[in-house]
């Protein structure tokens, strides 16, 4: 049965012609029925052809979800990362609502060592001569005077940096991913830390050019001393260490030593001394 219903759809297919005319012959029949296949083949094989590409396009629908919760939104944006536009009510919103900072200076900046009771008892109350001016302990109580000098600056530059970060804001029309406002808000205050830090290491390095450069005497007389060649022959004088004059504008770094009772040196491991304080 089936099989004679195919003999007779195959027939009829071999039969059929679409440009039949009236005054058709043998030989123009014989070409209306190529014709007529080649037509079915082509027609059926288009449809074919765009049956698969209509089902490979990717149709958008839009649908609109209104105030879903952060939960759904999350859901949501990890669904549909390229395409979910979520409108704010606010296009811009400060850092500091809901960015917190902290930060952990270095141990010494929290330590005894730049309280004024530490400099008060490292305080060596006697004049500094050439002899005594290798013993680190007669500058200790300036050097860590100066440290906590640098401590404050570094936590002035620090919430000065912070300040400027909290009050920047962060401006979208759209709701955005948390791990993209995640990677912003840290581009963002980084360039300020980094900002924060250029400034105070230009400040520092034109201290000490400006100090080296103009041979600015210290009070401590760590750089330049008087010699006195006679009563009427006083020179200020660039101090020695080795084979390295203080003249140098680099300075002159080398271990922090003190003298012990028996006049021994004995090197502080970790210290560095200089001309200038702030350069040790």
């Amino acid at each position: 049965m089936i099989l004679n219903i195919v003999n007779q759809l195959y027939r009829t297919f071999l039969q059929f012609n679409l440009f039949k005319k009236s005054d058709s012959t043998e030989q123009t029949l014989r070409k209306e029925l190529i014709a007529t296949r080649v037509y079915i083949c082509s027609f059926i094989t288009s449809l074919i052809i765009i049956t698969i590409i209509t089902a490979f396009i990717v149709r958008t629908i839009e649908t609109t979800e209104s105030q879903p919760s952060y939960t759904r939104f999350i859901q949501l944006a990890k669904q549909y990362p390229s395409t979910i536009q979520c409108p704010c009510s606010k296009y811009s919103i400060s850092y500091q609502a809901f960015v917190t900072t902290q930060v952990q200076f270095h141990p010494v900046c929290s330590s005894r060592f730049i309280e004024q009771t530490w400099f008060d008892m490292t305080f060596m109350n006697e004049d500094i001569s050439v002899q005594s001016i290798d013993d680190f302990r007669v500058t200790l109580s300036f050097f860590w005077q100066t440290v906590g000098g640098l401590c404050n600056a570094s936590r002035a530059s620090w919430e000065s940096a912070v300040a400027n970060f909290q009050t920047s804001n962060i401006l979208s029309p759209t709701a955005i991913a948390e791990e993209t406002l995640r990677v912003q808000v840290q581009a963002v205050f980084q360039n300020q830390i980094d900002l924060s830090q250029t400034t105070v290491i230009r400040t520092l390095l034109a201290i000490r050019r400006m100090a080296s450069g103009n041979q600015i005497v210290s009070g401590l007389q760590t750089n330049y001393y008087l010699k006195f060649f006679s009563c009427s022959d006083i020179r200020m004088t660039p101090r020695m260490f080795g084979n390295c004059s203080c003249t140098n504008i680099e300075g002159c770094p080398r271990p922090a030593i003190f003298n012990d009772s028996q006049g021994h040196l004995i090197i502080i491991p970790g210290m560095i001394m200089d001309c200038l304080i702030i350069e040790a």
